[in-house]
């Protein structure tokens, strides 16, 4: 039978494998390094192997210390999860929200959104991804996620699509481009105008490229970039504008951005939240709102309720929260 280890020792333990170093980890820990390693080596004693191999001024973990690590970790956060039920409210929902996010809705709409759902549920943990609209419908069917932000596609007959708003594409330009003081303007007239774009990769560069051609409109790509905040950056050096909807500059002001309203067809596009069809609910978060000021120009939903059943995810992720 081993000799009693306890929490401290994990901790001291942990410092010391990050650190690598018995010095660095008492600074970390805010003790002596006389004291860090006395702990070490009643932790070594207790359990009758050696957790370290000291090389000069360096220590690496031994083998077992290597299988005692996980081990440590997982004692310590199945310990922080015990004291947050405790100092929890009676009946208070708990666990982990998985949240995918289309990367056009991020800065947009993600900050407020967040700010309320934590008000609201202060005991579940979110863990918000920003991945394209397709590999958020992947990851629902793989139940790897357990609800998204995105468009409302509808390609995937095993999602729920929710419609939350609809918004429309526009002309984004920089202060400093030709037809920054234009009200509106005529879809035709970006006929063969600098533009830049997502790689066709993106579920909205599909969308754009369709409009496109409905318009018989074939704008002068000047560059394709895959990250929407690069892309707005580089609208005022490279002189181009990009078809983006309007929600885009929500939360971008600083980027001194304009969005031109568009005069054509079929600018509309859905923005909804995505879940597993065939899931079963959980009745009691599905009865909390998450309301949210949009305030991004929708035309739906623009000052009433963003989200409704935000946190009405399917099954397994309240399997997981009650397992935890």
């Amino acid at each position: 039978m081993h000799d009693p280890v306890e929490v401290r020792h994990l901790r001291y333990f942990l410092a010391v494998a990050e650190a690598g170093n018995f010095s660095r980890a008492a600074d970390r820990l805010g003790i002596s390094q006389p004291s860090v390693s006395q702990q070490i080596r009643d932790l070594e004693t207790a359990l009758r192997v050696r957790l370290f191999q000291r090389r000069g001024k360096r220590v690496l973990l031994s083998p077992a210390g290597l299988i005692f690590r996980e081990h440590a970790r997982m004692v310590l956060r199945q310990l922080e999860k015990c004291f947050q039920e405790l100092g929890s409210e009676p009946g208070q929902l708990r666990g982990v929200l998985h949240l995918g996010v289309v990367p056009v809705l991020n800065v947009a709409l993600m900050p407020d959104l967040l700010g309320m759902f934590a008000a609201e549920h202060p005991a579940i943990n979110l863990m918000v991804e920003e991945i394209s609209s397709t590999e958020i419908e992947t990851a629902l069917e793989e139940g790897r996620m357990d609800a998204g932000l995105g468009f409302v596609t509808r390609h995937s007959p095993n999602l729920r699509y929710e419609l939350l708003c609809t918004d429309e594409f526009a002309l984004i330009v920089a202060e400093n481009h030709s037809w920054a003081k234009r009200r509106i303007i005529a879809f035709s007239e970006l006929d063969h105008q600098r533009l830049l774009q997502l790689p066709d990769s993106f579920v909205m560069r599909r969308m754009i490229d369709e409009i496109c051609r409905k318009h018989q409109v074939r704008p002068r790509v000047v560059a394709e970039i895959n990250a929407i905040e690069t892309l707005l950056r580089s609208l005022g050096p490279l002189q181009s504008g990009a078809l983006m909807p309007k929600v885009t500059l929500r939360g971008r002001q600083n980027l001194k951005l304009r969005a031109i309203p568009l005069l054509g067809k079929k600018l509309r596009l859905e923005i909804g939240l995505l879940r597993l069809r065939d899931s079963p609910t959980n009745t009691r978060i599905s009865q909390q709102l998450i309301r949210v000021d949009v305030d991004c120009d929708c035309d739906v939903l623009r000052h009433g309720q963003f989200v409704e059943g935000f946190a009405n995810q399917p099954a397994q992720a309240h399997d997981r929260a009650a397992s935890q």
